[in-house]
């Protein structure tokens, strides 16, 4: 592993605690988002899921906010320490 990928899995460990702790509202956002889209897929699509479904599909889409959300805390951190900008 290299010290890019050592700092940037420390910066997404740190946001995944701080989006449990400090970011709170954030997350709880981000849950309400993933709501909405699945409720505006499934007008999208014209069905109607079964609740498993919808919450597989919810949990999906909030997984991945999270890993966003993570990411950019870790290239900002990194940019922050660097003064460069990061391209991954």
């Amino acid at each position: 592993m290299t010290e890019f990928e050592a700092k940037m899995r420390a910066h997404m460990e740190h946001a995944s605690s701080r989006l449990e702790n400090d970011f709170m509202g954030s997350k709880q956002a981000m849950i309400l988002q993933a709501m909405d889209k699945v409720r505006e897929f499934q007008l999208a699509c014209d069905t109607i899921l079964e609740e498993d479904a919808k919450e597989f599909l919810t949990l999906l889409i909030i997984g991945s906010m999270f890993q966003s959300f993570s990411y950019g805390y870790g290239i900002g951190k990194i940019e922050g320490e660097t003064l460069k900008k990061v391209m991954l």
